[in-house]
């Protein structure tokens, strides 16, 4: 969970971490399809691995991957015939592609049937983005085709600097908010503080904006000012700042003296490695050395990776001699082989010497790592690092694009390669985490970090270039973790639920157990001449000193928090019974569900420092220990322990097992059962909308007026919406002020509806003939999220004038409803009013303005179908909705089955069916998405599918599509289990 907190916020002055080597220019041209022809052409030449390239499987690889972000496209195969779909339009291809070079024509086929036959509103461009990304994943993770938005966030986060504030901000409860505030930049001259909520940006508000969106307008060219309004607990009234934005140099190192006793230790954090990296940790070992300070501790725990030369950087700082690191790659020309060795006049320090890492170590942190380890150099201390031993080439093309390609692996001194396997440390540190307030995970005990992921879990993973070494740690010591300290300000991030983990401090220094070890380590050490193997030899009575003290330290606490005896004993020839049982049959969303656990001591001695470890299907069950302590001949005991089942979860039953232990002793003994969860009732939107202005009544928006976007949203679903809101988006850029742009939806119960008018001003004549908006829903528990265009015309110098018009016009079903007077108005403006005559007020250019639900405002229906009448009864104007998702009606599954699942259930929607369509994915078996059926509707009102679906073994989860004429979609997810 820790890993989705902090994912949610971001550094104003960082992007993405991504292991990188160097970057090249391609001059290329915007011709069609030319991104995957050189793509195609660079993998052939670069690529680390040839025998990984098999184009057959990049070939279908990519059809699957366009399939995937497109709901027109289906593809299927049989044996080595490929057919693509598009509706009732087929093409067959061979799936066997002879030679890579082969796979450019093979894909511009294909590419040429979609762009034929595909409706004018899907981006083609996309089309080839996702062929790409798809053919791509079959050679390994890390080699990717970056758009535009994505590459340039890397080349920022890599140079370490740029314009900007100096804030960490995050979304809070649907705020945009300070979370941290670093020393000496703008935003702290500036007086901003965490919790502070930033509610305009340049007079815009932020209400409506995504987390990137601010990040972008908070960032800018250095000695540029940005106005920021802040709202502060205590203020009656929020400021406006004008800041002037400086070049945040990204401090990817932190440096501190400690002193212990009469000895002084330096401790060194490296977050990420960037180009500055190597000068700042130079930096910091000329104060360290000048403090006099007997070793160093180097942590590098939770830091993915960054640029090859900064972690040689780093490592020549502390190894005289040696390979630094070896490259070695196979071409199609020969075998190749690149090292960097250490420069004695280049090392700062010889000293003591100990590596801090853990599961989120990675690529060049497991360099640096590795080669400090291997050499003799440092002693490390930890977790298993990731993994990641390959390097990566950026290339990028004219397009602002990118191609991400492993060229390489890398060894570390002597050669060894730690592709898929890591770094294992010297000492293994486990951290013991009691929290009896968190409801998530009361104990982290033993199985702390098995949940992490690992490179060589990642899909089609790259095989180690040398053979493994099997390094096992050479001690494992358990120590009690300190709590870290909640953040000044809590954050509520959208969808997550309050019953979570909460949030920690984003401090960059903290003296926990593998820190005080570090510290102990290096001061207890004795030699004049510092090397691993030494430090080692001399480890064994200091850890048995300190594991003692954490063991007393840990039992103590156990006892006093849970209320149970954690004492340490002999627990020999074991006679027990163990039960598990739930509290109830099933369990609805939102809720707890509670399991418990008994445990009888059948023998005649005490059974100590019992507990249970969970292995499930369900996450979130997944590892929960359950601590029962020490257990007397002939007691029985019952614990609890209960896991909270979130909003929006779809049905499903889960397998859990109970294996039980004595400390660390498996007692053979495992109770097992079902949770089963009943799936939450989904809410179902349908909206109304109209626009209108303030000046003129002609729907058109002229400089200084104000347009108002009136929406209506009604609930038809089964269930109330979760943490839902309403955004109109400015896509106008600064010539429109948004004054109201954001309503919240939340928990709207079914039948329930609710107005609002959005309020925009426009400020100055647009080049473009529509002022541009998108229209927004946004549900953070349950999706089925809606984006809709909305265009409003801006007043021209000569508009068209209003025509006297006297009567009535009869309206159909199918009568075009505008709330603007232009045919070129998008469909979606389009709605329906109640079928009847309608009175009308004038006639404007080829439309007849009739009266609306309110007084002034009018709609329009083309002069054209719609002759005026002079006598009849006028009905009152009641708005039909003109966005109505389809319904979906599913006849429930088995849930646990063998093989195979058939869906069957009904499609509908008054508008009419555009498609339908059924995707499966298994995470486990790394099955993402994947489109198993497709139907199009072609404007049908009502489909009855029978599906059936082929799963892999554990949980499938089966997604039901539907989308109508206007592309209003709504989907519902079913989650089932497939046995061995």
């Amino acid at each position: 969970m820790r890993t989705r907190i902090f994912s949610l916020f971001a550094i104003v002055f960082l992007g993405f971490v991504t292991p990188v080597q160097a970057q090249g220019q391609v001059g290329t041209s915007k011709n069609s399809f030319m991104n995957m022809k050189l793509t195609i052409l660079y993998v052939i030449h670069r690529y680390v691995a040839p025998d990984r390239i098999d184009p057959s499987k990049m070939f279908f690889s990519g059809l699957m991957g366009a399939a995937k972000g497109t709901p027109e496209v289906m593809v299927r195969k049989k044996g080595n015939t490929i057919t693509v779909s598009v509706g009732s339009k087929n093409l067959t291809v061979n799936g066997s592609i002879a030679s890579p070079i082969y796979l450019v024509g093979a894909f511009q086929k294909v590419f040429d049937f979609l762009q034929k036959n595909l409706p004018s509103d899907v981006k083609i461009d996309d089309i080839e983005n996702r062929m790409i990304a798809g053919m791509l994943e079959t050679l390994d993770p890390h080699t990717n085709f970056l758009p535009p938005d994505l590459f340039k966030e890397l080349t920022i986060h890599n140079s370490g600097a740029f314009g900007g504030l100096g804030i960490v901000v995050a979304v809070c409860g649907g705020k945009l908010s300070v979370l941290k505030v670093l020393p000496g930049t703008p935003a702290s001259r500036a007086s901003l503080e965490p919790g502070d909520a930033i509610t305009r940006i340049d007079g815009q508000p932020t209400e409506n904006l995504t987390l990137s969106e601010a990040v972008k307008r908070l960032r800018g060219e250095p000695a540029s000012a940005v106005g920021v309004e802040i709202s502060r607990k205590g203020w009656k009234k929020p400021k406006t700042f004008s800041i002037m934005r400086e070049s945040i140099a990204y401090d990817s190192v932190v440096h501190k003296t400690i002193s212990v006793g009469k000895e002084k230790v330096g401790y060194i954090k490296i977050k990420s490695f960037q180009i500055p990296t190597g000068r700042q940790v130079k930096k910091a070992l000329k104060k360290m050395t000048g403090d006099g300070v007997k070793g160093v501790i180097l942590d590098l725990r939770g830091n993915g990776g960054g640029l090859l030369g900064a972690a040689i950087e780093v490592t020549d700082l502390f190894l005289d001699s040696g390979t630094i690191v070896a490259q070695v790659a196979k071409n199609r020309e020969k075998n190749l082989r690149h090292e960097r060795r250490a420069n004695m006049s280049s090392t700062l320090f010889r000293g003591p010497l100990v590596v801090l890492v853990d599961q989120g170590s990675a690529s060049a942190s497991e360099i640096v790592a590795g080669s400090l380890k291997y050499s003799g150099r440092a002693l490390v201390l930890g977790r298993r690092s990731f993994g990641k031993g390959s390097v990566q080439d950026v290339i990028t093309y004219s397009s602002d694009a990118a191609l991400k390609i492993t060229i390489a692996q890398y060894l570390t001194y002597g050669d060894v390669s730690i592709q898929g396997s890591g770094i294992e440390p010297d000492i293994q540190l486990q951290d013991v985490q009691l929290d009896p307030k968190n409801r998530g995970r009361k104990v982290i005990y033993y199985t702390s970090g098995f949940e992490s992921t690992t490179e060589a879990s990642l899909k089609a993973a790259l095989k180690a270039a040398r053979k493994k070494r099997l390094d096992k740690s050479l001690y494992t010591v358990y120590a009690l973790a300190i709590p870290a300290r909640q953040m000044s300000f809590k954050c509520r991030y959208c969808g997550l639920d309050p019953d979570d983990p909460i949030q920690r401090s984003l401090e960059d220094f903290v003296e926990d157990s593998a820190v005080n070890l570090g510290k102990t380590l290096i001061t207890k050490f004795k030699g004049k001449k510092f090397s691993r193997k030494l430090m080692l030899g001399q480890t064994k009575s200091i850890l048995a000193v300190f594991s003692a003290k954490e063991d007393k330290r840990i039992a103590r606490k156990v006892e006093k928090l849970f209320g149970l005896s954690w004492k340490k004993g002999n627990s020999s020839k074991v006679h027990a019974k163990v039960t598990f049982g739930t509290s109830a049959r099933d369990f609805p969303s939102n809720s707890w569900a509670t399991m418990n656990l008994s445990f009888k001591n059948t023998g005649k001695t005490p059974v100590y420092r019992v507990r249970a470890v969970a292995k499930s299907t369900n996450p979130r069950i997944d590892f929960q220990e359950v601590l029962f302590g020490m257990v007397k001949p002939g007691q029985k005991l019952t614990r609890s322990v209960s896991v909270k089942i979130p909003k929006g979860v779809s049905a499903r039953e889960d397998n859990v097992q109970f294996t039980f232990f004595s400390d660390r002793k498996p007692l053979g003994l495992v109770s097992r059962g079902h949770v089963t969860i009943v799936g939450s009732k989904l809410p179902k939107l349908t909206l109304t909308y109209r626009f209108s202005d303030t000046v003129r009544g002609d729907a058109m928006l002229e400089p200084g007026e104000t347009g108002l976007f009136h929406v209506t949203i009604k609930n038809e679903g089964d269930g109330p919406t979760g943490e839902a809101k309403v955004l109109l988006k400015n896509l106008a850029g600064t010539q429109v002020e948004m004054v109201k742009s954001r309503f919240d939806i939340s928990s709207l119960k079914p039948g329930a509806s609710r107005n609002m008018t959005f309020k925009v001003r426009a400020l100055r004549i647009s080049g473009d003939l529509f002022w541009k908006f998108k229209l927004e829903t946004k549900d953070c528990n349950f999706g089925n999220d809606m984006e809709i265009p909305w265009f409003v015309r801006r007043r021209e110098i000569a508009p068209s004038t209003k025509i006297s018009a006297r009567g009535l016009v009869r309206l159909t079903s199918s009568t075009p409803v505008y709330d603007t007077p232009f045919k070129t108005s998008r469909i979606r403006q389009m709605y329906g009013l109640k079928t009847g005559l309608h009175k009308v007020a004038y006639r404007m250019g080829d439309f007849y303005a009739v009266y609306g639900v309110k007084k002034g405002e009018y709609l329009y229906v083309p002069v054209k179908g719609a002759p005026l009448l002079t006598s009849g009864t006028a009905v009152k104007p009641v708005l039909l909705p003109n966005f109505t998702a389809p319904s979906i009606t599913l006849k429930n599954p088995r849930l646990q089955v063998k093989g195979r699942v058939t869906l069957t259930g009904t499609v509908s929607d008054v508008d009419g069916i555009r498609d339908f369509y059924v995707t499966v994915s298994n995470i486990k078996k790394r099955v993402f998405t994947e489109k198993v059926h497709y139907f199009s509707g072609n404007g049908v009102k009502k489909h009855n599918f029978n599906v059936s679906v082929a799963l892999t073994p554990g949980v499938n989860i089966l997604t039901v599509f539907a989308r109508d004429i206007h592309k209003a979609s709504y989907s519902k997810n079913v989650v089932v289990y497939s046995q061995k």
